[in-house]
């Protein structure tokens, strides 16, 4: 029932948004809904970002960018009502659920589902904003799920095997540790005072030439296994997914190759490091460029936000799940409705790596 009623809510914001209009606008923005319906992502893409200018457009493109991540709205909104059928473990199984369906793109396309949604309510997603329309607050909705989704799939990037954080797995993920690792040592500005892992840092930069972006990569071995990380000039790390040459991203080699970084400099060459999800040209003096997709800024300020934006026109059920999730990165213990820490606070990025360690046994 639940779920039917959040459909419902996008369909009706959806007409609210859009309006009648002349009649050749309406049988356009209807061809735009089935091409949603029918899952046609890239069709809506290519048919609306070029010349979008209205909320409607706006939405569309926000709900066609989400689904080509991997998941529709409908989807996602089920995966949240039934994580928390699992006991102590939802925000994990909400993690490993999205992991499974998410598109190779995932991150990008939820950035840009994010900033098309943001583009309709601006920063006005606050519980404590009494001005926003329904429509507007249905948005919220929407918003925080697309960041609720974008911290599930830069999770999911961190580990090779997700479902190990799951209440009935007993084993760890080498690579999530040391991810865990490079993220406690990147806050701690490169500090191995309170890392417990082997980090070797040879204190060089390179940089990705089709992005013009500049990091320092670092070496982690861990239970037999070497990974490599990148570290930002704001002492976080960025999140990467395969292997590239510095000096293009189409080289990126696929996962499904199975190299590991240990093995890479025997198949390849000293070019190729771990590569970024992010290939966005770095242009100085423009924020949205300037902002790289790292492990604090996707992980803490999306779920911060996304729980916060939800919070504004959630149902009851729907609260529930989330106030679940976040009482479970704090360390909390939620039981009746409630959670033993303040949900008022927003999660820290060592408060997630807590969480992801404890859960990684």
């Amino acid at each position: 029932m639940i779920k039917k009623m959040l459909i419902s809510s996008l369909v009706a914001a959806a007409l609210v948004l859009t309006g009648c209009g002349e009649d050749s606008e309406g049988v356009d923005k209807l061809e735009t809904q089935q091409m949603l319906d029918n899952g046609d992502f890239n069709g809506v893409i290519s048919k609306v970002e070029a010349t979008a200018s209205s909320d409607s457009d706006y939405l569309a493109l926000a709900a066609a960018y989400m689904g080509k991540a991997g998941l529709a709205l409908p989807d996602l909104i089920d995966i949240i009502l039934n994580s928390d059928d699992t006991g102590d473990d939802a925000f994990v199984t909400f993690i490993d659920q999205v992991d499974t369906k998410k598109s190779s793109s995932a991150l990008n396309d939820l950035e840009k589902s994010s900033g098309y949604y943001k583009k309709i309510v601006e920063e006005k997603c606050s519980a404590t904003d009494a001005n926003l329309s329904y429509s507007q607050k249905d948005i919220c909705l929407f918003l925080g799920l697309s960041q609720t989704m974008k911290v599930a799939t830069a999770i999911g990037y961190l580990a090779d095997d997700i479902s190990v954080l799951t209440a009935d797995n007993n084993t760890s993920d080498a690579k999530l540790t040391a991810s865990l690792c490079a993220m406690k040592y990147a806050i701690d500005g490169r500090s191995d005072t309170n890392v417990t892992c082997n980090v070797t840092d040879n204190n060089e930069s390179i940089t990705f030439l089709d992005s013009n972006r500049t990091y320092s990569p670092i070496v982690i071995s861990e239970n037999g296994e070497t990974f490599e990380f990148l570290i930002t000039d704001k002492n976080s790390t960025a999140i990467t997914s395969s292997f590239c040459s510095t000096e293009s991203f189409s080289t990126r080699i696929a996962l499904d190759q199975n190299i590991t970084f240990g093995t890479l400099y025997d198949d390849y060459n000293a070019s190729y490091h771990a590569c970024p999800v992010n290939e966005t040209l770095l242009v100085v003096g423009d924020a949205a460029s300037e902002a790289d997709i790292t492990t604090a800024d996707v992980i803490v300020s999306a779920l911060n936000e996304g729980t916060d934006s939800i919070g504004v026109a959630a149902s009851e059920d729907m609260q529930q799940s989330i106030d679940e999730f976040k009482c479970e990165v704090l360390g909390g213990t939620y039981n009746y409705s409630s959670c033993d820490k303040s949900l008022d606070q927003n999660v820290t990025e060592q408060q997630v790596i807590t969480y992801l360690n404890t859960n990684n046994n």
